[in-house]
């Protein structure tokens, strides 16, 4: 241990090094051009740069922070998707280096070292988001900005400083503007103020995200005539994942014929007032799907591998290695989830509830906790698939990494919390596994 902490810089920066070095080559060796969404993305990001406008048409696309980011690569370097891989690889290499320097802001101790290490090794080796950043996906860019925030507003916990604040709101309103779900983030922020009673602080944080969003939020109302600071894709979304017989997840939805008649906008306004109707009008079946969503989202038995570029024996590798490192990720996640609250909540001589309530309320640890929540609770209403899991992996790593040093360090005192951890993901696992069965079989047979 002693010489992991007095080398620790020259190994983050190799395990940094690693990882850009096969995320680039992944990228460069199945060089997957884009189809459906990065397509869309690509042909925004490329119109925007040889002077056209953002299309009223691609509202419906989560953005446009991802197509401005498109275009900003391509203004440089040309009509390159070389130049997309390099850089969405060296930003996901930079998601170990944050998962690094995160993890040593909320441990604090010469342990969070090696915590750190466990996070960057987790998130570096995910095949999941080396996968999705082959592609011209929102995914690593809202990822990247997401740790970024997180980065700074651990920064902002520790000593208070203007710029922390300031640097956390801008980059939340990046992130938001990647993809909307992810403005979630807010409420941790806003929580620390209420918390801490920091009134200014909390105005200011807020401002600045409102002044980040507004000219999107300007530009659609000129183009819509309605406010929408965001896209026109979450009527659409929930209308999907919530109608008699839905299953949660992403699936062909039959709409009334005049749907196909109207706008994007109106569509997405009849299809929100659709989901709407039915959440009022069928509470008890609205939260029997969301249950449903819920044990997809933990599900074990849903790796990626199932893309378009992938057949034969990359396809079976690619799934066999999700799977185990989804498994990994999800059980030493919650396992670090578990044991941090343990931690700062379990009973301790002279000390009430409310004061340890209190302690923990101030820590660092308890708004990674937050962040964490706030990943699956924006799409656990609304619809799920496999992707959707993604903005997650980060902040599970995290976790992961204490959750691994406990468990080495102080493998009596928490064998059993790994073991009921364990159990409820496998036998969530199952059940989701005997729900949709006929859905999982015919993807194996067609491997």
């Amino acid at each position: 241990m002693d010489f992991l902490i007095r080398n620790h810089k020259r190994i983050i920066w190799l395990i940094v090094l690693a990882a850009f070095i096969v995320a680039v080559s992944y990228a460069f060796y199945f060089r997957i051009q884009p189809i459906v969404d990065a397509k869309s993305y690509d042909e925004m990001a490329w119109n925007l740069v040889q002077g056209g406008e953002y299309s009223v048409s691609d509202i419906y696309r989560p953005g446009p922070g991802y197509s401005f980011f498109l275009a900003a690569i391509y203004f440089i370097f040309g009509h390159s998707y070389e130049a997309v891989w390099i850089i969405q690889s060296l930003l996901f290499a930079l998601m170990a280096l944050f998962a690094f320097l995160i993890s040593r802001l909320i441990f604090d101790d010469d342990r969070a070292i090696i915590v750190g290490f466990v996070a960057s090794i987790l998130l570096a080796i995910s095949p999941d988001l080396i996968t999705v950043n082959a592609m011209l996906m929102t995914e690593t860019f809202t990822i990247f900005m997401s740790m970024v925030a997180t980065y700074f507003l651990m920064k902002y916990i520790k000593d208070g400083s203007w710029p922390w604040l300031i640097l956390t709101s801008v980059f939340v309103s990046l992130a938001a503007l990647g993809r909307a779900n992810v403005v979630l983030l807010v409420i941790p922020l806003m929580l620390l103020f209420v918390i801490r009673k920091n009134w200014r602080h909390g105005f200011i944080g807020l401002a600045i995200i409102f002044l980040m969003l507004t000219p999107w939020t300007v530009r659609n109302y000129l183009a819509y005539g309605i406010f929408k600071p965001f896209n026109s894709a979450g009527g659409g979304l929930l209308a999907v994942g919530n109608h008699p017989g839905a299953s949660g997840e992403l699936e062909e939805v039959k709409w009334p014929d005049e749907y196909n008649k109207m706008s994007q906008i109106d569509f997405d306004k009849a299809a929100r007032g659709d989901a709407i109707d039915f959440i009022k009008h069928h509470p008890f079946e609205f939260a029997q799907i969301t249950l449903k969503r819920v044990s997809v989202y933990l599900s074990l038995s849903r790796p990626t591998g199932f893309w378009f570029h992938l057949d034969g024996l990359a396809q079976q590798l690619t799934l066999a290695t999700s799977a185990l490192h989804t498994a990994t990720l999800f059980i030493l996640g919650l396992l670090g989830a578990v044991l941090i609250v343990k931690r700062y909540l379990r009973k301790n001589l002279g000390q009430t509830f409310k004061k340890r309530w209190a302690e923990f309320t101030m820590a660092p640890a308890f708004y990674l906790l937050l962040i964490a929540i706030m990943m699956p609770l924006s799409i656990l209403l609304i619809v799920v698939e496999t992707r959707y899991r993604y903005p997650l992996y980060p902040f599970l790593a995290i976790l992961g990494g204490y959750g691994f040093v406990e468990l080495v360090t102080n493998f009596r005192q928490n064998w059993r919390s790994l073991l009921g951890v364990s159990g409820l993901l496998i036998v969530n696992t199952i059940i989701d596994v005997v729900r949709n069965w006929s859905k999982i079989f015919g993807r194996l047979i067609n491997l």
